[in-house]
């Protein structure tokens, strides 16, 4: 399994104050003075520790790098934000690929933090079931008002599927090998991508 697997899934987090050279949550440089080489353009020589010494008790973070359950990921893009969140696309020590989500809290909202952790909890009980998006891992720092998840990383999602569907029947009814037309989807396509939601 994936080093990142061994962590704990959840754990609560203290006190404030980012990595050095970063801000926690933020988008600050980086201090390593990383440059030229590896994923993203960075020089991996240059790079912070992979793994914390010690239990990770705040958020560390800067415009490149992360730390979740004192692992280390490398950010590389950010592929998705809305409201109180973002999504990056992150490297961890192991060479794998996964996504990052952080969402910002405040703890002026005690019914939008339990919604969180639930998220969390439910996704832990998720583990090994297919059709599912797997949980990584999983930090909570309720002074600093910050969550990271770090996710099984997926190429698409059903917007985008949908889209490209849009576009291809678009491109076949141009051609005049779709008989249907855009703006409709065949019921076959629908009847499979619901049994694997349902799934």
């Amino acid at each position: 399994a994936p080093a990142a697997q061994q962590q704990p899934a959840a754990e609560a987090g203290a006190n404030t104050g980012p990595m050095q050279g970063g801000s926690a949550g933020g988008e600050a440089a980086n201090s390593s003075g990383a440059q030229g080489t590896g994923a993203a353009g960075l020089n991996l020589a240059a790079a912070p520790p992979e793994r914390l010494p010690e239990p990770q008790k705040r958020a560390m973070e800067d415009a490149n790098w992360v730390y979740v359950s004192g692992l280390r990921y490398q950010k590389l893009d950010c592929v998705g934000r809305g409201g109180s969140s973002k999504v990056f696309k992150v490297l961890a020590c192991n060479r794998q690929i996964y996504a990052l989500k952080r969402v910002r809290f405040s703890n002026k909202d005690p019914e939008a933090i339990r919604g969180f952790i639930d998220e969390i909890t439910l996704l832990k009980q998720l583990r090994n079931t297919p059709n599912i998006i797997q949980l990584v891992s999983a930090q909570v720092f309720r002074e600093e008002g910050l969550i990271y998840m770090v996710l099984e990383y997926g190429d698409i999602d059903l917007a985008r599927l949908l889209h490209n569907h849009e576009e291809a029947r678009r491109r076949a009814a141009t051609d005049g090998t779709n008989v249907a037309g855009p703006g409709t989807i065949d019921e076959n396509f629908i009847r499979f991508y619901w049994q694997q939601m349902l799934q």
